[in-house]
C-alpha cells in the first residue's frame, strides 16, 4: 500500500472516544463512505499495516465498527469487554462494534500487524451463524494471504461501495479460517516454516533468493524446501510465483492502472518482461488477461 492518510489519522486522534499512540508508523488506505443498502454485505472503511512501534496503543470507549487484525510478527495485548489476552505472530483478533477496546504492542517485541475496519448489518448475524459472536481471539490463524488480496483492492476505487462485494468475499474467507482455528481444524505449522512464508509474503515484489531465506530462518535448503512443501503444498519458489500471479491478476482485473505501471509496482523492469512472465505462469499475456476479464479501459 502506498498512501499515508494523515487526514484520516488526525480525524481519529480528534475523536473524544478514542486515544491513539504510534500512528506515525502506520500505513493506511481509506475508502470514502457511501450510503450502502442492505443489498451490500459490508462496508470496508479503512485497512492498513501497523509497523513495529513499542509505543503503539489504541483505546476506544465505544467502537462504531468491526476491527479485524492479524499479527504478522512480534507480540501485543488486547483488552475488550473485560477480557484480556496476549497475541503473537499468527494470531488474529476480531473486535466487535459497540465495544470498549484497548490494545497495544509489547515493549520488548512490538508487533507488526495487518488490519481492516468494516461495518454492515449482515456481519453480526453471520458471526452468530458461525458461533463466533463474542469470540475475540483466534490463535494460529493464517490470514496473511487473504490480507494481501484485500490490500490489492486499493487499486479498484476510493469508494466503499465499489469494493464492498470483493472485500466481503475476502473477509468472509477470513471468517472461515478463524472458525477452523477455534474448531481445532487448523494445522499447527512450525514457527520457522511460518516465518519463511511471512518473509516471502512481505517481499513478494522484491528479489529473494532461497539462500537468503535459509539464512533468515536458520534452515538448510533441503529442510526448508521439503517442510515448506509439506505444510503449504508448494516449494518456496512455487509459492512466491503463485502469490505474485494472484496479485498481478487482481491488479489487472480490478483496476485501470496501465500494464507498465503494474509491472513496475510488482518489481519488473518493464511491461515486456512482466507480460512474458505473466504468460509463462498464467497462460496469457497481461493485456489478454485484462481484456478477457472485461475491464473497460
Amino acid at each position: 500500500m502506498k498512501k499515508y492518510l494523515s487526514d484520516v489519522i488526525k480525524a481519529l486522534e480528534d475523536d473524544p472516544n478514542m486515544k491513539v499512540k504510534g500512528f506515525e508508523k502506520e500505513l493506511a488506505t481509506h475508502f470514502v463512505p457511501e450510503q450502502l443498502s442492505d443489498a451490500y454485505p459490508l462496508c470496508v472503511e479503512v485497512f492498513g499495516i501497523t509497523f513495529e512501534d513499542k509505543n503503539y496503543e489504541v483505546k476506544r470507549a465505544e467502537c462504531p465498527y468491526f476491527v479485524l487484525e492479524y499479527v504478522v510478527s512480534g507480540k501485543g495485548t488486547v483488552e475488550i469487554e473485560n477480557k484480556r489476552f496476549e497475541v503473537k505472530a499468527g494470531d488474529a483478533y476480531l473486535l466487535e462494534e459497540n465495544t470498549k477496546q484497548h490494545y497495544y504492542s509489547n515493549k520488548k517485541d512490538p508487533f507488526k500487524k495487518y488490519w481492516v475496519h468494516f461495518s454492515g448489518s449482515k456481519i453480526a448475524p453471520i458471526l452468530k451463524l458461525f458461533k463466533m459472536n463474542g469470540v475475540y481471539h483466534f490463535p494460529n490463524t493464517n490470514l496473511s494471504d487473504l490480507f494481501i488480496d484485500l490490500f490489492a483492492l486499493e487499486n479498484t476505487s476510493s469508494f466503499s461501495k465499489d469494493v464492498s462485494f470483493e472485500g466481503a468475499a475476502i473477509i468472509f474467507k477470513m471468517f472461515m479460517n478463524m472458525k477452523k482455528a477455534i474448531s481445532g481444524q487448523a494445522i499447527a505449522i512450525p514457527e520457522n516454516i511460518a516465518k519463511a512464508k511471512s518473509i516471502i509474503d512481505d517481499n513478494l515484489t522484491k528479489s529473494l533468493s532461497i539462500e537468503s531465506l535459509c539464512k533468515m530462518t536458520f534452515m538448510s535448503k533441503p529442510t526448508l524446501i521439503s517442510n515448506f512443501r509439506k505444510y503449504y503444498g508448494d516449494t518456496p519458489k512455487e509459492y512466491k510465483t503463485k502469490r505474485m500471479a494472484e496479485l498481478a491478476k487482481m491488479m489487472l482485473r480490478t483496476s485501470k492502472i496501465p500494464v507498465g505501471e503494474i509491472a513496475l509496482d510488482l518489481g519488473f523492469p518493464d511491461s515486456y518482461s512482466f507480460s512474458h512472465w505473466f504468460k509463462k505462469n498464467c497462460g496469457l499475456t497481461a493485456t489478454e488477461y485484462r481484456r478477457k476479464s472485461n475491464i473497460n479501459l
